[in-house]
């Protein structure tokens, strides 16, 4: 059964399996190095032990306290010629409640600042008000010339509310993002570039988005337009529900996989986007149930109060 939901900017990765994508495509991580630093219960840098060179030794403690244990983890000859031609530089590793260790990355460039960072605020991230300060703390590393830190933010803004994401668009470095649309292998992480793309408006993301779209209902596919859907609502308002509702709702040939992409984004703008649209989307919903009731009754919409409720988040 295809369920319609309405959270955070995952909730389309949730349908996406790599294998379906390429054979070389790039997973994205279901947990962010944030996650792991926060959820650790000991982070230390370390770097190779004087005894045995491919075998880590903790150098700092960053968080709770080392217990001396061997951490077993081998050092590859990448990361040993890395730390040895940068000495002031060390790995950064976080041991797991349940007593395993494992690499959140190198501490150079900006990245063992990042990570200090986080520990020191990482009590302030509770809460409907902590995820906004999250948010707004991951934004503008997004682009950060050290890709690991540029990674770092894409994740967590991945996991952000589309309202938030709106916010904060203006303080991302689109073109560092935008060649993840394009790129086949960053399938999985295409959703947050286009909902970006749809809250920067150039002529560029306007054909960009448009283009799409069309090409999507043309060819019936249904990979990533959710969040086309969600670009063009952003972009071009009533005129884009209008379309939807040309050409998804009132035809006959569309799937109910089609139809609930779209849905997902009528509702997302009618609770966290363009909340002025909600009477042209209520309008669309009411089409919906007249057309497409099996579909309809798979989308929580309040007809009533013309807003969706509250969902539960959908994981990828």
């Amino acid at each position: 059964m295809i369920r319609c939901g309405v959270a955070a900017v995952a909730i389309w990765w949730s349908a996406i399996a790599c294998s379906d994508a390429c054979p070389l495509c790039i997973a994205l991580p279901q947990q962010s190095v944030a996650d792991d630093v926060i959820n650790a219960s000991c982070v230390v840098l370390a770097r190779p032990s004087t005894s045995d060179p491919f075998a880590y030794q903790p150098i700092k403690t960053l968080k709770g306290s080392y217990d001396g244990t061997p951490i077993e983890l081998f050092i590859n000859t990448v990361t040993r010629r890395t730390l040895k031609t940068n000495p002031q530089s060390a790995m950064i590793l976080v041991q797991h409640r349940q007593g395993h260790w494992k690499e959140a990355g190198l501490s150079r460039e900006g990245f063992g600042a990042v990570v200090e960072r986080i520990l020191l605020i990482e009590q302030e991230w509770r809460g409907d008000e902590g995820r906004r300060k999250r948010g707004e703390f991951f934004a503008p590393l997004l682009g950060h010339s050290n890709q690991r830190i540029h990674e770092l933010a894409y994740v967590e803004l991945s996991k952000a509310p589309y309202s938030l994401v709106r916010r904060l668009s203006q303080a991302v470095d689109y073109e560092r993002i935008a060649p993840m649309i394009a790129r086949r292998e960053y399938a999985q992480w295409r959703t947050l570039a286009i909902l970006i793309a749809g809250n920067r408006p150039s002529a560029e993301t306007r054909s960009l988005i448009r283009q799409s779209v069309r090409t999507s209902a043309r060819f019936h596919l249904t990979r990533d337009l959710a969040a086309w859907a969600t670009a063009y609502i952003q972009l071009d308002g009533r005129d884009a529900i209008e379309f939807f509702e040309r050409e998804y709702i009132q035809r006959r040939d569309r799937s109910n996989a089609e139809l609930c992409e779209i849905a997902r984004a009528l509702a997302l703008h009618a609770h966290d986007g363009r909340t002025e649209l909600r009477g042209a989307i209520t309008a669309s919903f009411r089409s919906l149930v007249k057309h497409y009731p099996e579909v309809a009754k798979q989308v929580p919409f309040d007809l009533q109060n013309g807003s969706a409720e509250a969902f539960e988040p959908v994981s990828r």
